[in-house]
Protein backbone atom coordinates (compact mmCIF):
# COMPACT_ATOMS: atom_id res chain seq x y z
CA UNK A 1 0.00 0.00 0.00
CA UNK A 2 2.71 2.55 0.67
CA UNK A 3 4.24 2.13 -3.42
CA UNK A 4 0.67 3.11 -4.01
CA UNK A 5 0.36 5.93 -1.64
CA UNK A 6 3.82 7.01 -3.44
CA UNK A 7 2.44 6.86 -7.17
CA UNK A 8 -0.18 9.14 -6.10
CA UNK A 9 1.93 11.52 -3.90
CA UNK A 10 4.00 11.66 -7.58
CA UNK A 11 0.68 12.44 -9.44
CA UNK A 12 -0.51 14.92 -7.08
CA UNK A 13 2.65 16.78 -7.75
CA UNK A 14 2.44 15.83 -11.49
CA UNK A 15 -0.99 17.79 -11.09
CA UNK A 16 0.19 21.08 -9.55
CA UNK A 17 3.31 21.47 -11.99
CA UNK A 18 0.11 20.99 -14.87
CA UNK A 19 -1.95 23.65 -13.10
CA UNK A 20 1.09 25.93 -13.21
CA UNK A 21 1.29 25.04 -16.94
CA UNK A 22 -1.99 25.85 -17.74
CA UNK A 23 -1.71 29.32 -15.28
CA UNK A 24 1.46 30.05 -18.06
CA UNK A 25 -0.52 29.25 -20.66
CA UNK A 26 -3.29 31.71 -19.74
CA UNK A 27 -0.70 34.73 -19.07
CA UNK A 28 0.64 33.96 -22.70
CA UNK A 29 -2.82 34.12 -24.05
CA UNK A 30 -3.71 37.59 -22.49
CA UNK A 31 -0.55 38.67 -23.70
CA UNK A 32 -0.65 37.51 -26.94
CA UNK A 33 -4.30 39.26 -27.09
CA UNK A 34 -3.21 42.54 -25.82
CA UNK A 35 -1.77 45.00 -28.22
CA UNK A 36 -0.52 47.36 -25.89
CA UNK A 37 1.57 46.14 -23.90
CA UNK A 38 5.28 47.38 -24.52
CA UNK A 39 7.02 44.90 -22.68
CA UNK A 40 5.34 41.46 -24.19
CA UNK A 41 8.12 40.02 -25.80
CA UNK A 42 10.12 39.95 -22.16
CA UNK A 43 7.30 39.01 -20.06
CA UNK A 44 6.70 35.82 -22.95
CA UNK A 45 10.55 35.23 -22.39
CA UNK A 46 10.00 35.21 -18.29
CA UNK A 47 7.55 32.75 -19.12
CA UNK A 48 8.98 30.16 -21.14
CA UNK A 49 11.87 29.95 -19.08
CA UNK A 50 9.37 29.56 -16.23
CA UNK A 51 7.71 26.97 -18.46
CA UNK A 52 10.55 25.03 -18.94
CA UNK A 53 12.01 24.75 -15.61
CA UNK A 54 8.42 23.55 -14.54
CA UNK A 55 8.57 20.95 -17.70
CA UNK A 56 11.69 19.38 -16.21
CA UNK A 57 10.20 18.45 -13.11
CA UNK A 58 7.06 17.05 -14.68
CA UNK A 59 9.79 14.98 -16.89
CA UNK A 60 11.54 14.08 -13.71
CA UNK A 61 8.21 13.34 -12.02
CA UNK A 62 7.36 11.30 -14.56
CA UNK A 63 10.52 9.18 -14.53
CA UNK A 64 10.17 8.16 -11.43
CA UNK A 65 6.02 7.12 -11.39
CA UNK A 66 6.84 4.86 -14.67
CA UNK A 67 10.11 3.67 -12.53
CA UNK A 68 7.83 2.98 -9.66
CA UNK A 69 4.94 0.69 -11.88
CA UNK A 70 7.73 -1.53 -13.28
CA UNK A 71 8.36 -2.30 -9.97
CA UNK A 72 6.96 -6.11 -9.23
CA UNK A 73 6.43 -4.71 -5.79
CA UNK A 74 3.45 -1.79 -7.19
CA UNK A 75 2.11 -4.96 -9.22
CA UNK A 76 1.33 -6.75 -6.48
CA UNK A 77 0.29 -4.20 -4.33
CA UNK A 78 -2.22 -3.65 -6.92
CA UNK A 79 -3.20 -7.26 -7.00
CA UNK A 80 -3.61 -7.06 -3.32
CA UNK A 81 -5.75 -3.73 -2.91
CA UNK A 82 -9.18 -3.90 -3.81
CA UNK A 83 -9.37 0.26 -3.36
CA UNK A 84 -6.64 0.96 -6.05
CA UNK A 85 -9.25 2.37 -8.57
CA UNK A 86 -10.94 4.19 -5.66
CA UNK A 87 -7.44 6.32 -4.86
CA UNK A 88 -6.50 6.70 -8.04
CA UNK A 89 -9.22 7.42 -9.83
CA UNK A 90 -10.05 11.22 -8.60
CA UNK A 91 -6.02 11.90 -9.70
CA UNK A 92 -6.56 10.78 -13.17
CA UNK A 93 -9.61 12.55 -13.87
CA UNK A 94 -7.95 15.97 -12.29
CA UNK A 95 -5.03 15.46 -14.35
CA UNK A 96 -6.86 14.32 -17.52
CA UNK A 97 -9.28 17.42 -17.13
CA UNK A 98 -6.07 19.87 -16.33
CA UNK A 99 -4.22 18.76 -19.32
CA UNK A 100 -7.27 19.05 -21.80
CA UNK A 101 -7.52 22.32 -20.91
CA UNK A 102 -3.96 23.02 -21.51
CA UNK A 103 -3.85 21.84 -24.81
CA UNK A 104 -6.84 23.93 -26.04
CA UNK A 105 -5.27 26.76 -24.50
CA UNK A 106 -2.04 25.77 -26.05
CA UNK A 107 -3.60 25.70 -29.52
CA UNK A 108 -5.57 28.86 -29.26
CA UNK A 109 -1.62 30.57 -28.47
CA UNK A 110 -0.46 29.05 -31.15
CA UNK A 111 -3.01 30.13 -33.74
CA UNK A 112 -2.16 33.37 -32.37
CA UNK A 113 1.20 33.23 -33.14
CA UNK A 114 0.99 32.00 -35.84
CA UNK A 115 -1.34 34.99 -37.61
CA UNK A 116 1.07 37.67 -35.53
CA UNK A 117 4.04 35.88 -37.41
CA UNK A 118 2.14 35.74 -40.76
CA UNK A 119 1.74 39.71 -40.23
CA UNK A 120 4.73 40.27 -39.77
CA UNK A 121 6.27 38.65 -42.76
CA UNK A 122 3.69 40.95 -44.30
CA UNK A 123 5.03 43.47 -43.16
CA UNK A 124 8.41 42.72 -43.60
CA UNK A 125 7.58 41.80 -46.73
CA UNK A 126 6.15 45.62 -47.76
CA UNK A 127 9.32 47.10 -46.25
CA UNK A 128 11.46 44.93 -48.46
CA UNK A 129 9.97 45.84 -51.79
CA UNK A 130 10.03 49.63 -51.00
CA UNK A 131 13.59 49.75 -49.78
CA UNK A 132 14.70 47.54 -53.26
CA UNK A 133 12.69 50.16 -55.30
CA UNK A 134 9.64 47.82 -56.43
CA UNK A 135 6.04 48.35 -56.35
CA UNK A 136 4.44 47.92 -53.09
CA UNK A 137 0.71 47.52 -52.47
CA UNK A 138 -0.02 51.50 -51.95
CA UNK A 139 2.35 52.61 -54.25
CA UNK A 140 0.69 54.41 -57.66
CA UNK A 141 -0.13 52.31 -60.28
CA UNK A 142 2.31 53.78 -63.76
CA UNK A 143 -0.21 53.66 -66.58
CA UNK A 144 1.45 53.18 -70.05
CA UNK A 145 0.74 55.77 -72.52
CA UNK A 146 -0.77 53.76 -75.13
CA UNK A 147 -2.00 55.66 -78.41
CA UNK A 148 -5.06 55.02 -79.34
CA UNK A 149 -6.18 55.15 -83.10
CA UNK A 150 -9.93 55.13 -84.52
CA UNK A 151 -10.70 54.54 -87.82
CA UNK A 152 -11.90 57.32 -89.80
CA UNK A 153 -14.83 57.84 -92.00
CA UNK A 154 -14.40 59.90 -94.91
CA UNK A 155 -18.10 61.66 -95.61
CA UNK A 156 -16.69 63.79 -98.33
CA UNK A 157 -18.91 63.16 -101.76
Amino acid sequence: MKIIREVHSNLEEQLGAYEKLLSFAQEKNVLLSDSSDRDKAKKLETLVKREVEVIQVLQELEKNRVQACDDEKYVEAIKQVDKVEEILSPIKKSLKSVVLELKNLNDRNSLLIGVSLKIVNKIFSVLRDIKCGNKSTYSRINKKNIATSYRSVNFTV
